[in-house]
């Protein structure tokens, strides 16, 4: 048995924004909740933007999961949702557009935290 993935997520609104922040490490195996923690954090608070940061949470990134993740991921349909971060993960980043744009969901990926908080506002 491996170690137990641990991560954390913080939340706060800004205006009317939700800001979650994912830190820690997040396995293949607890994907799924990590998924349903931030589904529920959204229902809850009801916003109408959701900024994501991902920048200082350890998590694979793989393609193909990217894209099930998205158009599987019911809260993203009604909400702009600004995905931040790290410059190495930017092979991501036209990936992520175009799937969600094609599922019709409004969200764009960011390396810099303050554009995407304008882009949200905008």
């Amino acid at each position: 048995m491996g170690n137990k993935p641990t991560y954390n997520i913080s939340k706060f609104m800004n205006g009317e924004i939700i800001e979650i922040v994912l830190t820690g490490e997040a396995t293949d195996d607890c994907v799924e909740n990590l998924k349903n923690e931030v589904n529920a954090i959204v229902n809850l608070m009801n916003p109408k933007s959701l900024l994501a940061d991902f920048r200082t949470l350890k998590i694979p990134r793989v393609l193909s999961e990217s894209f099930s993740s998205i158009i599987n991921y019911p809260p993203l349909f009604h909400i702009k949702t600004a995905v931040v971060d790290l410059p190495e993960n930017a092979e991501f980043q036209n990936f992520y557009e175009t799937v969600a744009n094609n599922a019709g969901v409004k969200m764009k990926w960011f390396t810099d935290i303050d554009i995407a908080r304008d882009w949200l506002k905008s």
